[in-house]
């Protein structure tokens, strides 16, 4: 089994990461292979860096955080944690953990596999679960926006969305090094990036509970996340991803 590196981004968290690091913790307390959770809080005003620091202080465990001073997004964010990453496989997820640790479970067991280099997760594969799923309008919107991404940037991926991807350490370096765009679209853009540095990218089916307080604005943020997709073109078109 492999050694293992968590990152969590984390803005204004002060409400749900308590109970995401204790979850951690205990998945982690019998773990037979080293690991470190990172936790970057994104330039928070809620005091979760107050909490975050107490929790660390109070728990025996490799816990670490990053201090962002502004909010800079969720890519900015991870990018930090990647740089600062030491373990065989770097996993991201949320503050919220909607997808939890059992997931974790799963990816390692992909990684035996000496092919593996990309794991992410899928929840449209019949194996997956998904728990409290979220409102029509938004699956709409989903679906509308996977459709954009696999006709404009990612043929054959129809989850670039899910907040579950694990990395082997080396591509996770070359690939967050490359990033550009730091907000919803990032995810979208690293996956560009793994496919056009030829990374092997590997789905996998995911257990989620949905958070109920989605912290994505439909329209504002959809617009975003569609422009960011002639970005990613633009972006390739001026060779910032060899």
């Amino acid at each position: 089994m492999h050694s293992v590196s968590v990152i969590i981004p984390a803005y204004n968290e002060v409400e749900r990461i308590s109970s995401a690091l204790e979850s951690l913790s205990h998945f982690f307390s019998n773990f037979p292979k080293e690991y470190e959770i990172i936790i970057v809080n994104d330039g928070s005003t809620d005091g979760t860096e107050k909490l975050v620091k107490d929790f660390i202080k109070n728990h025996i465990g490799n816990m670490s955080l990053i201090n962002l001073d502004k909010n800079c997004g969720k890519g900015m964010a991870v990018k930090k944690g990647v740089e600062n990453a030491t373990k065989d496989i770097i996993i991201f997820l949320d503050a919220d953990l909607s997808y939890g640790p059992e997931n974790i479970t799963r990816a390692l067991e992909e990684f035996k596999d000496s092919q593996r280099q990309i794991i992410i997760g899928n929840r449209n594969m019949k194996e997956s679960r998904i728990i409290n799923p979220p409102p029509l309008l938004r699956r709409i919107s989903g679906k509308i926006y996977s459709l954009l991404v696999q006709t404009l940037v990612l043929p054959g991926i129809s989850d670039s969305q899910c907040g579950f991807k694990a990395f082997r350490k080396d591509c996770a370096k070359e690939i967050f090094k490359r990033l550009t765009i730091f907000r919803f679209g990032f995810d979208v853009e690293i996956l560009y990036i793994a496919m056009k540095l030829g990374y092997n990218i590997k789905k996998m089916p995911v257990v989620c509970t949905n958070a109920q307080d989605s912290r994505v604005h439909l329209f504002s943020d959809s617009f975003r996340m569609f422009t960011d997709l002639f970005t990613i073109r633009a972006n390739d078109k001026k060779g910032l991803y060899r």
